[in-house]
């Protein structure tokens, strides 16, 4: 068969698709009208404005026209023995319509073009099947649910309008990942925002440099012998074929009568290329488990160090970096991304250089056993190819469509999830089923749709294949006819050919996937090779900060090729020999401006002075907004201040080593945060070379004792923590016995007791006044005014951090101000 006859099967493989799916909407529309005409289209035929118009009453009501109600009473009428066999046909006939139809839509959809998804809004009777929203077309495959408490119409009217709000806000998304995917590193939006964002949708490809630094220079050894085996597997498959051809070329001269043709002679001549293909195929199997074994213990290494080098650079960074970014995505990042950079990883290193040396030597193969043969090959490929390519651009734009609406329906999910109370309490739930209904029926639409064009897709495949085969049986038939080659020779010509064609869709899989790594590269080592502020940084000093990116930790493949020790992160040493800052005088606060990143024109503080001495209880009090939780966060070096100076005895904070500062302060929160532990675990947690005395005895005097060992809790100290198994005051009690477990300088109390009840808010005052009647310097910040009468000085704050007035608790009592005020509205 020639080129010629190869193309004109596969344009007339498309024509008569295109045809038959015509011809097979019209068929199964005039069986509908009969069978079932619930699902009927109003056109039999196929209008020329490549329209199927659906009245939106009758198919709410389900009425129809007259003449057809009277055709199914006769129909049923005269079937009345056979109801169930009528209920079985309608349907199937349902899903079938839903099929051809479908295959109708997006065939005239690709020929005609994408049509504007609003222009039928002005007929709310007329529905479009040709846009993207098809949304009542696929109540042919879905049950309604009706709305309660609302018209149809006007809820109609409401999801519509949410679906299109979601439509162009993930259609935006697409387009500007679309742009990176073409290269483009920056993009400015309609909105003229920068989108040089690490964890953006628009993060930069990944160079080359980078890619080195990730994946091939940490494991160049271990990357050595997986190519060696790698190359070593692909020469034995490569060799299969030839022996196999030799043992054809042997078996087939001994039955045509050539040489000796005894038995122990055709033993003598068969038996070695058998053993051969036999060590080859034992052979094979070894190297592919040698392989594996390697590639996984590679792919481990690598997202091993890479998660952790993550993870150390996002821990140490600023407080304003974790105010700016999503928990969600910098979680992402650690995980999801990792994984899949891992895999991406994997697959290019193993499948890669296997699919390029199989090609390569599949293709000299070829040409040695007939250079004829392999010619007429590369032209009929080309045809073949060219056209599946064509094809192939109509199902990337479906699978894009498909990605697009499944991301907007998880987010209608998610955000109806996490607004859960909202939702209830308006009563509003059947909205948010409609709209999610709404989206699910676009996403199955999608999703139709996308199977039926990769469908389309395989079977051209095939069909191409089978006809290229069948020109190289035919083509190589006659040149073993001719005497040119032997059969042995065409049947390892045909197996080298399987081989190039599994190895060349395995390197345009490869290539895919290479694109997405680059992606996955660009958005780690973007964060990986930013600078971390100084201020971040604990045991190195100033010379080393900013050479932590890439840090290769030292490793050694042991016999299980899993195993490495993962170098220890700079900033540990601190923390494990438990280095503390000296604190001999005060801490001092000197014209300390500050404002947040997220709102830099909202000054929180201006000009803020205070001095905190040695041993003092100090209490600050005022509304919302007037700075207290902010010189807490301060004083925590949390946030750097944007100008003025905090100073621990005459050292100023920001160059003190960070660690070893955070390792002499304790800060109790109004949320405490406990791990899923043991109680004593979380206690041991500030202080992992506590005793158990000194654990009992920070309980004692956090109020916690008497219900950890009273038969509260079941186990004692080895009652395991679990989301609701303490009550908000016992929570806050163990978070207070942590903290002077930690036998801190410094402890700050940040609203300990806004959350609780009277009971509790009982128990962990007087644990407060423990505290406070200790040596400890105690920083206690509060709204409940009853836990701060005992503090030493009291601070009342006003506008941007502005002291109006301080003193201990009778004499600001007696000056009967603000700090008077604020106790009887308490």
């Amino acid at each position: 068969m020639s080129m010629l006859g190869l193309n004109t099967i596969l344009n007339t493989t498309a024509i008569s698709s295109n045809s038959t799916i015509r011809l097979g909407f019209s068929v199964v529309n005039k069986l509908n009208s009969r069978l079932n005409p619930k699902y009927k289209f109003c056109n039999s035929s196929i209008p020329s404005s490549r329209r199927a118009y659906i009245s939106q009453s009758n198919w709410q009501k389900g009425n129809h026209d007259k003449n057809t109600n009277n055709n199914n009473n006769k129909s049923n009428n005269n079937n009345n023995d056979n109801d169930e066999g009528d209920h079985n046909r309608k349907s199937t006939n349902k899903y079938v319509a839903g099929f051809i139809s479908l295959g109708y839509v997006y065939f005239t959809n690709h020929e005609t073009g994408s049509e504007d998804r609003n222009t039928n809004k002005s007929n709310p009777s007329m529905l479009d099947l040709t846009g993207v929203d098809q949304l009542s077309y696929n109540q042919l495959l879905l049950p309604t649910k009706h709305s309660r408490n609302t018209t149809t119409s006007n809820l109609d009217n409401y999801v519509s309008s949410r679906i299109d709000i979601l439509h162009n806000l993930y259609l935006k998304k697409r387009r500007r990942r679309n742009n990176i995917d073409k290269g483009q590193q920056q993009l400015s939006l309609e909105d003229g925002s920068s989108t040089g964002d690490v964890f953006s949708d628009t993060s930069s490809f990944g160079s080359l440099s980078n890619i080195y630094k990730l994946i091939i220079a940490p494991e160049a050894k271990l990357l050595t012998t997986i190519v060696v085996t790698t190359l070593c597997l692909s020469a034995v498959n490569l060799y299969i074929p030839k022996v196999t051809g030799d043992l054809i070329t042997v078996i087939s001269s001994k039955l045509a009568g050539v040489g000796d043709t005894t038995m122990s002679g055709m033993i003598d001549e068969i038996l070695p290329p058998a053993k051969m293909l036999a060590g080859l195929f034992l052979g094979n199997g070894l190297l592919t488990l040698v392989n594996v074994y390697l590639l996984s213990a590679y792919g481990e290494r690598i997202s091993i160090r890479t998660r952790l080098e993550l993870f150390d650079n996002i821990m140490n960074r600023k407080m304003t970096f974790f105010d700016q970014k999503s928990t969600t995505e910098l979680i992402s990042r650690l995980t999801s991304e990792v994984n899949e950079f891992k895999s991406q990883a994997k697959l290019i290193v193993g499948q890669g250089i296997k699919a390029v040396s199989i090609t390569a030597g599949s293709v000299y193969q070829l040409f040695r056993i007939s250079n004829r043969l392999t010619l007429f090959l590369i032209g009929s490929t080309g045809v073949m190819y060219l056209s599946l390519w064509i094809y192939g651009k109509l199902l990337i734009a479906a699978r894009e469509k498909s990605k697009q609406i499944n991301e907007m329906m998880h987010s209608i999910i998610t955000e109806a999830i996490e607004n859960s109370r909202v939702i209830k309490g308006f009563g509003n739930t059947y909205i948010e089923y409609e709209l999610l209904k709404r989206a699910a029926e676009e996403n199955q639409h999608q999703k139709l749709v996308f199977g039926f064009h990769m469908g389309v897709f395989r079977a051209l495949s095939n069909i191409s294949v089978g006809v290229l085969m069948i020109n190289v049986l035919l083509f190589g038939g006659r040149l073993v006819m001719n005497g040119e080659i032997s059969g042995g020779n065409l049947m390892s010509y045909l197996m080298n050919v399987q081989n190039t064609e599994r190895a060349l869709v395995s390197i345009g899989e490869l290539l895919g996937q290479f694109i997405k790594m680059k992606g996955n590269v660009g958005r780690i080592s973007e964060l990986l090779d930013e600078k971390v502020d100084s201020a971040n940084w604990t045991d190195q000093g100033n010379s080393d900060k900013n050479n932590r990116a890439h840090t290769v930790p030292n490793k050694n493949l042991t016999s299980t090729g899993l195993e490495m020790s993962v170098g220890a992160s700079n900033g540990a040493s601190s923390a494990h020999t438990g280095e503390r800052m000296e604190f001999n005088d005060s801490i001092r606060f000197e014209d300390v401006w500050f404002s947040y990143a997220t709102r830099p024109e909202h000054k929180v503080l201006k000009g803020f002075n205070l001095e905190i001495k040695k041993g003092m209880s100090i209490a600050l009090c005022g509304k919302s907004g007037s700075g207290k939780t902010t010189i807490s966060q301060l004083i925590q070096r949390l946030y750097t201040p944007d100008s003025g100076t905090i100073y621990i005895d005459d050292v100023p904070l920001q160059d003190m080593d960070l660690q070893t500062y955070r390792n002499s302060i304790s800060i109790i929160e109004q949320n405490p945060v406990l791990f899923t532990t043991s109680v004593l675990e979380n206690l041991r947690y500030s202080n992992l070379d506590a005793s158990h005395d000194q654990v009992v005895e920070a309980c004692r005097i956090a109020n916690c004792l008497e219900f950890i060992e009273g038969g509260a809790l079941s186990n004692g100290f080895d009652t395991v923590i679990t989301k609701d198994s303490l009550s908000g005051g016992q929570k806050q009690r163990i978070a207070i016995a942590r903290a002077i477990l930690r036998n801190p300088k410094l402890l700050i109390l940040d609203e300990a007791t806004a959350s609780l009840d009277a009971q509790n808010e009982k128990y962990v005052v007087d644990a407060i006044d423990n505290l406070v009647n200790s040596n400890i310097t105690v920083l206690i910040i509060a709204h409940k005014l009853n836990t701060v009468k005992n503090a030493d000085l009291i601070v009342v704050l006003g506008t941007a951090g502005q002291i109006v007035e301080m003193g201990t608790h009778d004499e600001l009592m007696r000056l009967r101000n603000h700090y008077y005020d604020m106790v009887n509205t308490d």
